[in-house]
């Protein structure tokens, strides 16, 4: 039999900020984040993880995403979130996969928990630790 065909599979299912929230509260979905660490960083939607688009996502989007999960992409935008849905899809993931099209912000300003994660550069680390400061 094979694997599924790409042209017998699902499109990319755009959300907006109130579908999102009713789909989470139904189902525990795999928030998958593309964006870059700083905007990660700076703000993000709990349980979200950051897979960065360019460089490894392949990889590590198979360490981390069960191959049976639906997935939901949050992306710098629609040309990113769409670049994400093919890589997943030539990997196997064959269940359902949604767009967040609306912003973190947007997310945010609706009451939505959100996180933020400090960035370190490497070259703090060693006058954190001389200070001896917690990491």
């Amino acid at each position: 039999k094979g694997p599924n065909l790409l042209k017998n599979l699902g499109n990319l299912i755009p959300l907006n900020t109130k579908s999102l929230k009713k789909i989470l509260e139904k189902n525990d979905k795999v928030l998958v984040d593309s964006r870059g660490y700083d905007s990660f960083g700076a703000q993000h939607i709990v349980k979200s993880y950051n897979i960065k688009l360019s460089g490894s996502f392949s990889s590590y989007a198979g360490w981390v995403i069960d191959p049976d999960s639906e997935i939901i992409i949050i992306a710098e935008d629609s040309a990113n979130a769409y670049h994400d849905f093919k890589v997943l899809r030539r990997m196997g993931f064959d269940k359902d996969i949604y767009y967040y099209q609306d912003s973190i912000q947007d997310w945010a300003r609706s009451g939505n928990p959100v996180s933020k994660v400090k960035l370190i550069q490497p070259n703090s680390v060693k006058d954190l630790l001389k200070e001896e400061k917690q990491i």
